[in-house]
């Protein structure tokens, strides 16, 4: 039996993947990449219709290629974003563990192979593929915000993602050797964001890290309002990442506001929220809708930090 080079491991919530497994598939079928499993989790789906599309097409591909290594399974229970990886990682037996989300698409025809050549010196822990937005259509303009959120901070070249990086870990693309995991799993984050770049912050002072650019073409966009709702939610466990990694989090880029906005008490600072959310949703172009936006996660995350104190 060959030895499972790398397990492609895919997180599913709500996604029809039959784009993602088609591509996916078809690369290890011309290449005979007979090294390489894939294991999908459904994080009970609340959509059953694409629940069910989706497990139509893995018997499809299952039938059609008997010595194709797939696993789906079904949960029982939403365990959420950094638990599911965690239990995609216990399915899998490869060396090398590649997280993709199941809202992308590669851009590559050898985007496997390009990580089996990294995976098999095995110089690097941590192989980052990066981001693209390549394959997405002319979008609707409500859509146009969150891709130039995206291009300012996670659409970048390998070689300006090396330069910080942990800072561009995207779980959505990125192949991890299976001692990196043994040691550092992901953390027991609640509610939405933040559980990727706490992990590669650990991860980033014991293993090393190489971005690449063998990038995927994110198809989940998301209009303006989601975007703010989701900054919003994340609030909570940007707080926890703040404790967790201090040194870290004053890097970042609103670091400089929150002290700012220390000075100023808790009513002052709710009044400039929701100054800063009426001039986010007036759209007054992308720029200012962004430093706005930065604004206002400041804003939010010093009240949080003061009522805390």
């Amino acid at each position: 039996m060959n030895e499972i080079v790398l397990s492609v491991l895919i997180p599913v919530f709500n996604w029809n993947i039959s784009d993602l497994l088609d591509k996916l598939i078809k690369e290890i079928i011309s290449n005979k990449l007979d090294n390489v499993e894939i294991v999908i989790l459904d994080d009970m789906s609340s959509d059953l219709n694409l629940k069910k599309i989706n497990r139509k097409n893995v018997d499809f591909f299952i039938q059609k290629y008997p010595h194709l290594k797939l696993i789906y399974k079904e949960l029982l229970s939403n365990i959420g974003r950094a638990a599911v990886r965690n239990l995609l990682i216990k399915e899998s037996n490869g060396l090398y563990l590649l997280f993709l989300d199941c809202d992308i698409l590669p851009d590559s025809n050898i985007f496997l192979q390009k990580y089996i050549n990294f995976c098999r010196n095995r110089k690097y822990d941590v192989v980052c593929g990066g981001l693209s937005y390549k394959q997405i259509p002319v979008s609707k303009s409500e859509y146009k915000f969150y891709l130039f959120l995206s291009n300012m901070t996670d659409v970048k070249p390998a070689v300006i993602r090396n330069t910080a990086p942990w800072r561009y870990v995207l779980t959505s693309n990125v192949a991890v050797n299976r001692c990196v995991l043994e040691k550092e799993v992901f953390g027991d984050f609640k509610g939405y964001g933040y559980e990727d770049v706490e992990w590669a912050i650990r991860i980033h002072r014991q293993f090393k890290i190489i971005h690449i650019d063998n990038q995927v073409t994110h198809l989940g966009l998301v209009q303006r309002s989601k975007v703010y709702e989701r900054m919003v939610t994340s609030i909570d466990n940007y707080f926890i990442l703040s404790k967790l990694h201090p040194m870290e989090f004053e890097e970042s880029r609103i670091f400089k506001y929150i002290l700012l906005f220390q000075l100023i008490n808790i009513p002052m600072l709710k009044l400039l929220k929701l100054l800063l959310e009426k001039l986010f949703f007036l759209n007054l172009g992308d720029n200012f809708s962004y430093v706005v936006f930065q604004l206002q996660k400041a804003v939010l995350f010093t009240i949080k930090l003061k009522k805390d104190n």
